[in-house]
């Protein structure tokens, strides 16, 4: 995980903290910067999913996501 946090810290998405219960340990915050580009990053997801899932209309798509989501719940329990 240290690579990974070092390039969005070099980025500036993210910062290490000391935690306030134990300073041993570090917190991975997200910073202003960071935060707004999950959001944007987000509602892209939303775009992507809503025009992907067009072409079932409205109640097919949300059946499809919903067994989706079972499909990952079942693999998950195993």
């Amino acid at each position: 995980m240290v690579g990974p946090v070092d390039r969005l810290e070099r980025r500036g998405l993210v910062e290490r903290r000391r935690g306030e219960q134990d300073r041993r340990k570090n917190v991975v915050a997200l910073t202003g910067d960071g935060a707004d580009l999950l959001r944007r990053a987000e509602g892209a997801r939303r775009r992507m999913e809503r025009d992907f899932l067009a072409p079932l209309g409205d109640a097919e798509g949300e059946r499809f996501v919903a067994s989706l989501r079972l499909l990952l719940d079942v693999g998950d329990s195993r």
